[in-house]
């Protein structure tokens, strides 16, 4: 029959004959009287055991970051020799502390065809700092605070921008929701951004960026030097970093 092909064997099982793979990929065991198909998914259940530990894993997460809830894995993904598992069916997955910052564990365990255990840890970051504003500044400070979300942060480290590196540098740390940036230019342009961090193990964490604050120290105060002359006068004066511009007022009488 042109719509079988035939497959050589060795064994039968029972008193087949004859073996057979039809057009659906499907095995047909016959004999004289009777026919048995046997589908691919057949086959597959009589697959022995697999280790999840002989499976690859992709889409996990180390490094995650606080959200208030529980911490989920769920980009998380399983193949065996390029069939994908399915979660429920093929494995379950469980947690522990992953919830707040530090070392949460996730454990996936086999089901069905499929056994034993896999376990990984992540680390729970920090979540950025927010409402990061400008409190007061002067000529040579400027001082700012923000809001923290995530429990148990040990501090927060204070980056500045380097427009000669164009880079971040590291400025300052403090404990306290308010920082005063010191020894500033007058007049200057300042970029600064917030990075709370955790101690775990005596080892530090940083937590995720906050949003970059942009903030302008006030010009100094300049002397003027004023030279009277025929209906007019003169006014002379040194110009400060960072000014732009100057409005003059006049006061009569």
């Amino acid at each position: 029959d042109n719509n079988f092909e035939t497959a050589l064997i060795t064994e039968l099982p029972g008193e087949y004959t004859n073996i057979l793979i039809d057009p659906m990929q499907n095995v047909v065991l016959l004999n004289d009287t009777e026919s048995i198909v046997i589908t691919l998914q057949d086959i597959f259940n009589l697959h022995v055991e697999i280790k999840l530990a002989n499976c690859s894993i992709s889409g996990f997460n180390r490094n995650v970051y606080y959200t208030g809830e529980e911490i989920i894995q769920d980009t998380l993904n399983l193949e065996y020799d390029g069939y994908k598992l399915s979660e429920g069916k093929d494995y379950s997955v469980s947690y522990v502390d992953n919830i707040n910052v530090g070392w949460g564990v996730m454990t996936v365990t086999g089901k069905g065809n499929y056994t034993g255990t896999i376990t990984k840890t992540f680390m729970i970051r920090p979540a950025a700092v927010t409402n990061l504003k400008k409190v007061s500044r002067t000529t040579t400070s400027i001082k700012f605070s923000w809001k923290n979300k995530t429990p148990g942060v040990y501090g927060y480290k204070i980056y500045k921008y380097d427009f000669d590196t164009e880079t971040y540098k590291y400025f300052g740390k403090t404990t306290s929701t308010t920082y005063t940036a010191k020894k500033l230019v007058s007049g200057s342009t300042n970029l600064f951004k917030v990075i709370p961090y955790i101690i775990v193990d005596d080892k530090q964490y940083n937590g995720a960026e906050s949003t970059i604050l942009k903030e302008v120290t006030q010009p100094t105060k300049t002397t003027i030097t004023l030279k009277a002359g025929k209906k007019k006068a003169t006014i002379t004066w040194k110009r400060p970093r960072g000014v732009n511009g100057y409005e003059i007022y006049m006061k009569q009488g």
